[in-house]
């Protein structure tokens, strides 16, 4: 090809290349440092003082869009889905259910709220109170507990 039958393939290219970049809608959460995969290590029983130290175990939050994915990496609990939504110094879950890809999804109910308990979700709607989020960690208190994470 000579210079001059160049000139038209090369903005047949960028025009292609403009198109393609133009039609691309990028689409973000909105949640700011909430979003990512985050590992519970602590969790304070705020009645009694008490304090469960889970720094060396396989508890896992992970907050992507509007849900919230919670589950322990060597899987003795289940992987249960959230809806969330994040307002000022509020973080509010509901609709818990548990995921399981091969007998299908299972809502969480009153009579199976043990199986949220472990991550520190005991109720079907739950509202924690934000007391600190930022790029590393994040500690939510819902008036029982208190939940602290560190960004993995």
């Amino acid at each position: 090809m000579t210079k001059r039958n160049m000139r038209p393939f090369k903005l047949m290219v960028a025009l292609a290349a403009l198109m393609a970049l133009s039609s691309c809608e990028l689409e973000t959460s909105g949640n700011g440092s909430l979003d990512g995969f985050w590992h519970m290590e602590r969790v304070d029983t705020l009645e009694t003082g008490g304090v469960n130290n889970l720094s060396q175990d396989y508890f896992f939050w992970a907050f992507q869009h509007k849900l919230l994915s919670v589950s322990h990496k060597k899987w003795e609990h289940p992987e249960v889905l959230f809806r969330f939504s994040h307002q000022a110094d509020s973080l509010f879950v509901s609709n818990p259910i548990i995921s399981d890809r091969m007998i299908g999804d299972k809502v969480v109910d009153s009579d199976s709220l043990f199986v949220i308990a472990p991550y520190g979700i005991n109720a079907q709607e739950e509202r924690f109170r934000v007391e600190t989020l930022n790029s590393s960690r994040m500690v939510l208190n819902n008036g029982k507990l208190r939940l602290s994470f560190k960004k993995f």
